[in-house]
C-alpha cells in the first residue's frame, strides 16, 4: 500500500511514467507525506544528468539551462504553472474572490509570464554558479527539491483550502500535521548522510529552502484566506528557486 501511494504521488506531481493517476479516493488520500520523497527522486534524476555534463566539461550556463529544463520537465511544469497562475491572481490587487477566479483562468497574463521568466532565469543563474563545484552542486540538486516539497506539505497541512472544490482539496483534507514529521524523516536522513562531505554547506541548505517557502505560504494565506492547488505549486517554486539562489551565494562566498 505504501508503494502504491508513493507511485500515485509520483503520478500526480511528476511526469515520470509510473502509470495513470490513481482514481480510487482511498489511494489518492494521504499522499502529502510522500511529496518530499518525490522531491528526492527528482533531485537524484537531475543530479544523474549533471554528472555527465561535468564529465564532458559542458559550459556552465549551457549545463545550467539543461538542468533547469529537466527540473521543469520532471514536474510536468505543474509547479511553475501554479506559480504563474498565482502571480496573475495576487498581482491583480483585486478582492479575494476575483483573485481566485483569475487564478482559475488557463490563460497566462502579464504578471504570470514575468514571474515565470524571472524564476527560470534565477534558477539557471544559480545552478550555473554552482556548476563548477561538484560536491556543492550535487548536494543542492538532491536536497533542495525535496525540502521545497516539504514546504508544500507544510502549506497543505497548516492552512485551509480556499475553494469549495478543487483538485488540491483532497490533499489538504487527508493530510495531518503529524505528516510533517513523517515527511521529513527520509530527507533528514539523506541530509545527514551528505553532511559527511560538507557539513556547514549541507546544513545551510535546509533553512535556505524552507524559510522562503514557509514565508510564501503564510503570505499567500493572508491574501487568499487559504491555499489552492496553484499556491501549493507557487510555494514549491519559491522554495526551490530561492533555495538555489542562497545555495549559490553560500557556495561561492563561504
Amino acid at each position: 500500500m505504501i508503494l502504491s501511494k508513493f507511485l500515485a504521488t509520483l503520478g500526480y506531481v511528476t511526469s515520470l511514467p509510473v502509470g495513470k493517476h490513481a482514481s480510487s479516493e482511498d489511494l489518492i488520500s494521504g499522499l502529502g507525506k510522500y511529496l518530499p520523497i518525490a522531491g528526492i527522486v527528482i533531485g537524484a534524476l537531475v543530479t544523474a544528468i549533471y554528472v555527465p555534463l561535468v564529465l564532458i566539461q559542458a559550459n556552465d550556463f549551457v549545463g545550467a539551462a539543461i538542468l533547469t529544463t529537466i527540473l521543469i520537465l520532471l514536474s510536468g511544469g505543474l509547479h511553475l504553472d501554479g506559480l504563474m497562475d498565482t502571480a496573475d491572481g495576487i498581482c491583480s490587487h483585486k478582492e479575494r474572490d476575483i483573485m481566485l477566479e483569475i487564478m482559475k483562468d488557463s490563460r497566462v497574463g502579464n504578471f504570470g509570464a514575468i514571474t515565470g521568466i524571472l524564476t527560470i532565469l534565477l534558477k539557471t543563474c544559480a545552478i550555473a554558479a554552482l556548476f563548477s563545484l561538484p560536491v556543492k552542486a550535487m548536494a543542492a540538486l538532491i536536497l533542495i527539491p525535496c525540502w521545497a516539497r516539504w514546504t508544500e506539505l507544510y502549506a497543505i497541512a497548516n492552512f485551509s483550502y480556499a475553494r469549495e472544490f478543487g483538485s488540491g482539496k483532497i490533499w489538504h483534507e487527508t493530510t495531518k500535521k503529524s505528516d510533517l514529521l513523517i515527511g521529513a524523516l527520509i530527507p533528514l536522513t539523506v541530509t545527514v548522510l551528505l553532511t559527511t562531505y560538507d557539513a556547514f554547506y549541507v546544513a545551510a541548505l535546509i533553512p535556505a529552502t524552507i524559510i522562503p517557502g514557509v514565508i510564501a505560504a503564510h503570505w499567500l494565506n493572508s491574501k487568499l484566506q487559504g491555499q489552492t492547488g496553484d499556491t501549493y505549486g507557487a510555494v514549491v517554486e519559491v522554495s526551490e528557486t530561492l533555495g538555489l539562489v542562497c545555495a549559490s551565494f553560500v557556495a561561492v562566498y563561504w
